[in-house]
């Protein structure tokens, strides 16, 4: 982890920073404001929903912006994490304009292939578009624009014991993504 000062702006560059590495940060630093209230952070660990953002680090840190480093339609590791991205909306700055995020969810077995049914039939009655790949454990919209909201990817429905959906939605904060927008470093002040 890196924190950067450009007058009184703070930045912090997390990288892959673990829970551990968070909870280390909040120990040492909780009682001072050395990294409290960022102008910038760059999101630990891509924004994983696993290993990424505990509710203590985000409630110290606070940042008015966010970036995360995941390219776009990221599946290997499912980053950035929806819950991860919601956690830190309160603290974020509101913007005008909405911008696009994606973010994924794991979903129950069910539940996941009524949707991939639910995209067979959508895709026959050309309602959208979509590509299989990987013996039908990936299925791709092919179709997405910056204003598509709702599901664009389906992982694992058939070898993956894990099941997990990728939603595009328009937000209205300071919450970016490099593989959606610019690298990380567009965003410093």
């Amino acid at each position: 982890m890196t924190r950067v000062s450009i007058g009184t702006e703070k930045i912090l560059i997390c990288g892959d920073a673990t829970r551990s590495t968070q909870d280390f940060l909040h120990k040492a630093y909780a009682k001072t404001d050395f990294i409290k209230n960022l102008a910038l952070l760059q999101v630990p660990h891509h924004g994983s929903g696993f290993t990424a953002s505990t509710t203590k680090f985000i409630n110290l840190v606070k940042p008015k912006m966010l970036v995360i480093s995941s390219k776009s339609q990221e599946y290997r590791f499912h980053h950035p994490g929806e819950s991860v991205i919601d956690a830190y909306m309160d603290h974020t700055d509101k913007v005008k304009d909405a911008r696009t995020s994606q973010a994924w969810k794991e979903m129950g077995r069910d539940a996941f292939y009524r949707l991939a049914d639910e995209w067979v039939e959508a895709k026959k009655n050309g309602t959208i578009k979509y590509q299989e790949s990987s013996g039908r454990t990936r299925y791709t919209r092919t179709d997405v624009t910056d204003d598509t909201v709702g599901e664009i990817l389906l992982e694992g429905t058939n070898s993956y014991r894990s099941k997990y959906v990728l939603y595009q939605r328009r937000i209205k904060r300071e919450i970016r993504q490099t593989g959606l927008h610019h690298h990380c470093f567009y965003y410093f002040p």
